[in-house]
């Protein structure tokens, strides 16, 4: 806060540092299958007082609030089980190492739980992110993204030969985000061949 006065209408943020080698050095070190030896989380918070108190998965109001971190890692493939259940207990404990650099009242003892949201885990609990656990299906790589992702072939929604069956998602057009930007898309060929409502007609987009 004395840094950042504006930090408390911040919803996400990365605690980094200056080293303006670290990402690269990060990225390489993934690319060999090698587990970072410095972290850079990314930090989201939820409070009760910015989402439906109704909404329980999303911040108990006994709880009072909830973090969410993100971090490039390895592929869910890149280690074994027992490997990533020894690594879902580092992470957490690094994170709050991470946090008490940062904070003063930052300890395990104000931490209701926690859940590892891992690639291993990701892979296991909803299996079309197999066998990577990668939230964007395929990597947002410069290849991989715009108006052919996944593949040329399926980029357009309708499957090839299979007239009537379509598909979409995080994978598709334009990169992989929690929008619904690749269903609207899809919708829109839906329409085309099936006669349906042209919400988009007199909109913009």
């Amino acid at each position: 806060e004395a840094f950042e006065p504006d930090v408390w209408d911040c919803m996400w943020m990365c605690l980094g540092d200056l080293n303006l080698d670290a990402f690269s050095k990060e990225s390489s070190q993934r690319k060999l299958l090698q587990w970072p030896e410095k972290m850079y989380m990314g930090w989201s918070y939820m409070g009760v007082s910015d989402v439906d108190k109704s909404d329980q998965c999303m911040a108990p109001p006994e709880i009072g609030f909830k973090l969410h971190t993100e971090q490039f890692t390895l592929p869910a493939w890149a280690m074994t089980d027992k490997e990533w259940k020894k690594n879902e207990k580092e992470w957490a404990e690094n994170a709050i190492e991470k946090l008490q650099q940062y904070t003063t009242n930052v300890n395990w003892d104000i931490v209701a739980g926690y859940t590892p949201v891992t690639p291993y885990y990701t892979a296991r609990m909803a299996r079309n992110y197999a066998p990577a656990g990668n939230w964007a299906v395929i990597d947002n790589t410069p290849a991989q993204m715009g108006r052919f992702r996944p593949i040329a072939e399926l980029a357009g929604y309708r499957v090839p030969e299979l007239k009537g069956l379509y598909c979409t998602g995080t994978a598709w057009h334009p990169f992989a985000l929690a929008w619904s930007t690749q269903g609207y898309n899809c919708y829109k060929v839906i329409a085309e061949d099936f006669g349906l409502t042209k919400t988009w007609e007199d909109r913009p987009f």
